[in-house]
């Protein structure tokens, strides 16, 4: 089930000293808020926490226990009404606001240059134009979770390089509009995957939290939904059986 703000704090201050368990709760992170990237050609773990103490402690333990460096950025995500309000702060009071978010651990010097957009979906409903294709966030924009815009984008260049390729001219209708056809399921479906996960995972009706938690409990019990769900968001509809 999620957990509270309480119970979050609570194991950020928790001591694990044995290699073993730092283990365990290393794998246990990744596999509640990371996912895998291809960036340059090779694989990139990528994991998102609501919390500074969280994304730190994981830093930590990529760190001491398997010797890999790891870089964070802070994204500051807030309710619309929270949002204005930490817009209308001047640089020295909103740099205290969001050091007592990110916690304490590591000083954060200076911030300036603020703005706010909504983390929402929007998708353009025709992609492809006369001699024309949007691509990536041109495209459609998606919630940041998992980088799943960042995967979608991908799958989109790969597709389209594909029909390019062999075609005598590029920017012929039949040939965008087959390359529309083709990624029209998969731009569907990962949209309206990452859109429902923002919306059940950042609700905390009661019926959510016990369908969340039946839900993590279903991955952690099969090893072949959680393999193929992984594959989903990395290779989209072509992972379907």
């Amino acid at each position: 089930m999620a957990m509270t703000a309480a119970v979050k704090d609570e194991l950020n201050q928790l001591e694990i000293t044995k290699p073993c368990c730092r283990k365990a709760e290393t794998s246990a992170m990744l596999r509640f808020g990371g996912a895998l990237h291809i960036v340059s050609g090779k694989i990139v773990v990528e994991a998102e926490f609501d919390t500074g103490a969280a994304a730190r402690r994981l830093r930590t333990n990529l760190s001491e226990i398997f010797g890999q460096q790891a870089d964070f950025a802070v994204v500051h995500t807030a309710t619309p009404a929270r949002a204005e309000a930490l817009l209308a702060l001047d640089d020295a009071a909103y740099l205290a606001a969001l050091q007592t978010a990110f916690g304490h651990r590591l000083a954060l010097v200076a911030a300036s240059g603020r703005a706010r957009f909504p983390l929402q979906l929007r998708m353009r409903r025709d992609p492809v134009g006369e001699r024309l294709v949007w691509l990536g966030n041109a495209a459609q924009t998606l919630h940041p979770v998992a980088g799943q815009g960042f995967n979608l984008a991908l799958r989109d260049v790969w597709a389209l390089a594909g029909r390019l390729r062999d075609a005598a001219d590029p920017g012929d209708a039949a040939v965008l509009a087959g390359y529309l056809r083709e990624r029209r399921v998969d731009r569907a479906g990962t949209a309206g995957f990452t859109d429902t996960l923002v919306r059940v995972f950042s609700n905390d009706l009661p019926p959510l939290r016990a369908a969340r938690g039946l839900g993590l409990l279903a991955l952690d019990l099969a090893p072949p939904l959680r393999h193929f769900l992984a594959k989903r968001m990395m290779f989209g509809a072509r992972a379907w059986p």
